[in-house]
């Protein structure tokens, strides 16, 4: 089933695989009320446990603390000329800790790298997520009750366990 594959792919890496995320929510938004509520159902399971934080609100790329790519530039190639000039005096220190310092600020690089893709994904999340609460929106107004109440009962169990798009969930619920 097509559905269950893309939700295993969710579930293994969420960051690499989040493209099938996106084909779930514009799968979920073709089919009709039927067809849909079991991929409304697996996707509030996904949004519930793996990936939204229980603790705090997502935040978009551009909320995020900013990372300044000239910076990460011209601090490496301070701390590389630094290293180079310490070490041409002495020919053998330098043979003996060579990669050192250029070690540590590569880590350093890769490691703000990637909190930068980890801040993508967080926002692609935070994308991904308001699409979904339009879609339960959706799902509220559906002319059978029974995916009426349980579009609601998702809403009202996404709003009690995270703090993720308060505002909309408790509008539908209202």
């Amino acid at each position: 089933d097509k559905v269950n594959s893309l939700i295993i792919l969710v579930q293994q890496s969420p960051i690499f695989n989040s493209w099938a995320l996106t084909s779930l929510l514009n799968l979920c938004g073709r089919l009709k009320s039927n067809r849909a509520q079991p991929v409304l159902n697996a996707l509030h399971d996904l949004f519930l446990h793996p990936l939204l934080p229980v603790s705090r609100k997502l935040r978009f790329f551009h909320q995020q603390p900013q990372i300044k790519q000239e910076r990460l530039e011209s601090r490496f190639n301070e701390e590389l000329k630094k290293w180079k000039e310490t070490h041409r005096k002495t020919h053998v220190k330098a043979k003996k800790n060579k990669n050192k310092p250029q070690e540590r600020m590569t880590l350093n690089l890769f490691l703000e790298e990637r909190t930068a893709v980890v801040w993508y994904f967080e926002d692609l999340l935070k994308t991904a997520f308001a699409g979904f609460v339009q879609l339960l929106a959706a799902a509220t107004l559906d002319p059978l009750e029974i995916f009426r109440r349980r579009s609601l009962t998702i809403c009202c169990s996404l709003l009690k366990s995270r703090p993720e798009q308060e505002g909309a969930l408790l509008e539908r619920l209202v």
